[in-house]
């Protein structure tokens, strides 16, 4: 059962946000490297996948998205 889910649940992730990660691999061909930046709202102009805090018991969000880290393309 947990193989089954070690499985799928890559592939659910990656098939929900493929969008972003073919982006994200197209950027790496042009060198681009991940940065830790401070947890800030994401740019609406660009590809994001955000985390948001929610409270386990009602399941409401208790904070607005954001991001943590960003994907620069280095100046050439």
């Amino acid at each position: 059962m947990i193989a089954a889910l070690l499985l799928i649940f890559p592939v659910l992730i990656h098939t929900s946000n493929e969008k972003f990660f073919d982006k994200v691999s197209e950027d790496y061909e042009r060198g681009a490297v991940w940065i830790e930046v401070e947890p800030r709202q994401p740019d609406p102009n660009s590809e994001s996948i955000t985390l948001q805090c929610m409270d386990p018991e009602t399941n409401i969000p208790c904070s607005e998205p954001y991001i943590k880290y960003k994907l620069i393309i280095p100046k050439e």
